[in-house]
């Protein structure tokens, strides 16, 4: 399964999942009918999330950074990062030299929120977790 497959628009955010080293987002695919679970592995943090009532996504991206555009970053968030971690780009088992994983998500009432991590995985309806 691709990123695009699920990531449609109309598809409604059902819930969100964090945990100290991982991220899921559990999604309802209206052109599927069927639960996507994507999961945030080697999960490094999440801008903030105002959600009141509208939780349908409008538009979605996953962008592979490299380690050496993390550190050129315009993006608060990985800006703090870099500033949290001056002198190492590594901390338990996490590389940040490996790159960092962006999770963009628009809803339709223009809240955008990203998450960061690792790797991410993707599952549908019972469905094993895949790479992207």
């Amino acid at each position: 399964m691709k990123f695009s497959d699920f990531f449609w628009p109309d598809s409604s955010l059902e819930q969100i999942r964090i945990c100290y080293d991982a991220a899921e987002l559990i999604i309802w695919n209206c052109n599927t009918n069927c639960k996507v679970i994507v999961q945030c592995k080697g999960f490094i943090g999440m801008t903030d999330l105002c959600i009141w009532d509208d939780q349908i996504i409008l538009q979605a991206e996953c962008r592979n950074m490299p380690w050496s555009d993390v550190i050129r970053s315009q993006d608060t968030f990985l800006q703090s990062l870099c500033k949290a971690y001056p002198y190492s780009s590594q901390w338990d088992e996490r590389r940040l030299e490996d790159g960092v994983v962006v999770l963009s998500v628009l809803l339709t009432n223009h809240i955008r929120f990203r998450l960061y991590c690792q790797r991410i995985d993707v599952a549908t309806c019972g469905e094993h977790a895949n790479s992207n």
